[in-house]
C-alpha cells in the first residue's frame, strides 16, 4: 500500500488520544479554563497544535519504520508511541512542589537558616503571608502547615480581602504548603523562613503571587492532566 497514506493512518493514530482528551476537555470546561487564564490565546493554542502535530510526526515515523502494510495496524502503530508520551508525562507531573525562596531585603539570611540544627523541631512562631487585596482568583487559595513526618498539623484559608493573613507556624513544622484553585501547589521549607533568633517580636513575612506560566500549557499539551495553569511565586521579606 502507498507508503503516503500508511504514514497518514499511523499520524491520524498518533494524534487519536490528544482528540478524544481535547474533546473531554470542550465538554467539562477544562479547555476554557485554560484559555481563560492566559493574557495571550496564542500562546495556549500554539503547546496544544504544536503537542499535536509532534505526536502526528512520531505516528507517522512509527508507521513507517515498522514497513506496516496494513491501515489498522498501523494506527494502532501511531497510537503508540504518543500513548507512552503522554503516560510518561502524566507521571512525571508535579505537585506541592519544593522551592527556594528569594529573601527581599537579605538574601544570606536565608543561607543562615539552613544553617540551624535540623536534629532540634522550628520553635513555633507567626508568619505573616501578604497577597494581593481583593484577589477573587485566590479565594481558595490556602495554606498547610505539614509536620517532619508528613502528618498535616493545621491549614488555614488565606484572606484576599485583606491581603495579609497571620499564620501560627507550630513547633515541630517541616514545611508549608500554598495551594489554591488552577494553581500548582508549592512547598517552602520552614528553615527558609523560620527566624533563627529568639526575638518573639521577629516575625518573617511572606509576599505570595500567583503568575501565568505557559510551561505548563507545554506539559498539559504533552499529556500531564493534574499541572494547572497557574504557578505561586514565594518571596521572603525579613
Amino acid at each position: 500500500m502507498d507508503r503516503f497514506i500508511i504514514a497518514m493512518a499511523g499520524g491520524f493514530g498518533g494524534i487519536a488520544p490528544g482528540l478524544i482528551d481535547k474533546a473531554h476537555g470542550l465538554q467539562s470546561g477544562e479547555v476554557a479554563k485554560w484559555l481563560a487564564n492566559g493574557d495571550d490565546l496564542f500562546i495556549p493554542i500554539l503547546c496544544g497544535v504544536g503537542a499535536m502535530l509532534l505526536f502526528f510526526l512520531i505516528g507517522c515515523a512509527v508507521a513507517l519504520i515498522y514497513r506496516e502494510t496494513v491501515l489498522s495496524k498501523a494506527m494502532i502503530l501511531g497510537i503508540g508511541a504518543p500513548a507512552l508520551i503522554m503516560a510518561a508525562a502524566a507521571a512525571g507531573g508535579k505537585g506541592g512542589a519544593p522551592v527556594d525562596v528569594t529573601g527581599v531585603e537579605n538574601a544570606p539570611w536565608i543561607s543562615r537558616a539552613y544553617a540551624q540544627d535540623t536534629s532540634s523541631p522550628n520553635k513555633a512562631f507567626d508568619l505573616t503571608v501578604k497577597s494581593v487585596p481583593g484577589d477573587t482568583d485566590c479565594s481558595s487559595c490556602a495554606v498547610q502547615i505539614i509536620g517532619k513526618d508528613n502528618r498535616l498539623m493545621a491549614v488555614q484559608q488565606l484572606d484576599p480581602a485583606a491581603g495579609e493573613t497571620v499564620i501560627t507556624v507550630p513547633e515541630g513544622a517541616d514545611s508549608i504548603v500554598f495551594s489554591g484553585s488552577n494553581t500548582n501547589s508549592v512547598s517552602v521549607d520552614v528553615r527558609q523562613i523560620a527566624e533563627p533568633s529568639t526575638t518573639p517580636s521577629s516575625k518573617p513575612v511572606i509576599d505570595i503571587g500567583r503568575d501565568r506560566n505557559y510551561w505548563n500549557d507545554v506539559q498539559r499539551s504533552l499529556g500531564n492532566k493534574s499541572v494547572q495553569p497557574f504557578d505561586f511565586n514565594v518571596t521572603v521579606q525579613k
